[in-house]
């Protein structure tokens, strides 16, 4: 069985040594919650084609969302935008839901693992000061491995947990605004993340190629 979600990225590239802001000066509360170590495995072909397709397919462990994922482009939307198809299942083969999905972009290709991510979060939910829960803020230390290679950084995600865009603009403004102060606490990248939880229910009762064919007619008429 699988459950889909919306999902819309900010991501902040930051230095090791970035302090985070102090968002109750934007009249938030700031509550900090458990942390996280995640731990995940990435694969694709040996010719990164679903890299190349703009899709993640991951098994991760350690939070609420244990199991597969296929993360697919939007018809209509820029690259900050992205469909989450997740299947519970742990296994160490890409589980028959997903293979279904992909089978169009992989055109025979085997599937193989390319990388290896530890991560270790910390996540704070910002509310309104009336209680309201608005955008989960994370703190991730990542160790990625792969193809012979290694590389550690610090990033930050904003997520949306209620429909309030000026509370995430006001955050995100308030997170841009600190970390450009000082070259040794910069934004080096950003991206946007916004979860919406739903929405496709109806669509993934159909044939699992629809669900393909909806994501990439624009890019590969063939599938049309």
């Amino acid at each position: 069985m699988t459950e889909e979600f919306r999902e819309t990225e900010f991501k902040f590239r930051v230095e090791p040594d970035f302090v985070l802001p102090d968002l109750t000066t934007l009249g938030f509360r700031v509550d900090i919650q458990p942390a996280l170590t995640l731990d995940a495995d990435y694969y694709d072909t040996e010719r990164t084609t679903l890299l190349r397709w703009g899709v993640t397919l991951r098994r991760r462990s350690g939070g609420a969302d244990d199991g597969w994922h296929a993360k697919v482009p939007v018809l209509g939307a820029d690259h900050t935008t992205r469909d989450e198809i997740r299947v519970s299942a742990m296994g160490e083969s890409v589980p028959t839901e997903l293979v279904q999905i992909l089978t169009p972009l992989l055109r025979g290709q085997d599937v193989v693992h390319r990388a290896h991510v530890m991560t270790r979060r910390t996540p704070y939910l910002i509310s309104s000061s009336a209680h309201e829960a608005l955008v989960e803020l994370v703190d991730d230390h990542v160790d990625v491995s792969g193809a012979g290679s290694h590389s550690t950084f610090r990033e930050l995600e904003l997520e949306l947990v209620a429909d309030s865009p000026a509370a995430r603009a006001a955050v995100l403004a308030g997170v841009v605004e600190h970390g450009s102060r000082g070259s040794r606490r910069r934004l080096v990248h950003i991206r946007i993340r916004k979860d919406q939880i739903g929405g496709l229910a109806a669509q993934l009762q159909r044939d699992p190629l629809d669900v393909v064919r909806r994501h990439f007619h624009d890019v590969a008429p063939d599938l049309r």
